[in-house]
């Protein structure tokens, strides 16, 4: 089951999407990492915009879809998440999709030095009428001087999630 964004609603000058892209070393190997991701106990913390109900399908795997509820500010939205590419340890991608919110994110895992280098990129998509607001653009602006608040959330929790997983594993 695929999402389409709804292209009757994209102005014409948003032909690209707003990309935020962070970065943070985890000191755990990515299969530690991937499964923090995945554990409902992170969840809060990983995604904490995002109230994930069941999923359909084999979750992660691609092509699976959860509904969701979006809180992402004053925006409060029933919304769709579809798995774009599982590749345990290595890649997560899903699509986010609301009636006012088209949104991709993305976890790359490499492993580095005894740990794991995350990369989160999120990216609201031109589809969006979000997308074409002037506000957006301004915060988008505001993003690439400072961190946006969601993005390091999902990284700290993300973190602090496989710290704890990390400990239980090197527990006797």
């Amino acid at each position: 089951m695929a999402l389409g964004l709804r292209r009757d609603q994209a102005p014409a000058r948003a032909s690209r999407p707003r990309v935020i892209e962070r970065r943070v070393y985890i000191k755990a190997p990515p299969s530690i990492v991937w499964a923090a991701l995945h554990d409902a106990r992170n969840a809060p913390t990983v995604h904490g915009e995002l109230r994930l109900g069941a999923a359909i399908g084999a979750w992660p795997a691609a092509g699976s879809v959860r509904p969701a509820r979006l809180r992402l500010g004053m925006l409060r939205e029933t919304a769709q998440v579809e798995s774009l590419e599982a590749r345990p340890g290595s890649t997560f991608r899903y699509l986010l999709v609301a009636d006012d919110l088209a949104s991709e994110w993305c976890w790359s895992f490499q492993p580095l030095a005894g740990g794991t280098r995350v990369v989160h990129v999120a990216s609201v998509l031109p589809g969006s009428p979000i997308a074409s607001a002037r506000l957006t653009g301004w915060l988008a602006g505001v993003a690439r001087a400072a961190p946006p608040p969601t993005v390091q959330a999902h990284l700290r929790g993300l973190q602090t999630g496989s710290d704890a997983a990390a400990a239980s594993h090197a527990a006797p």
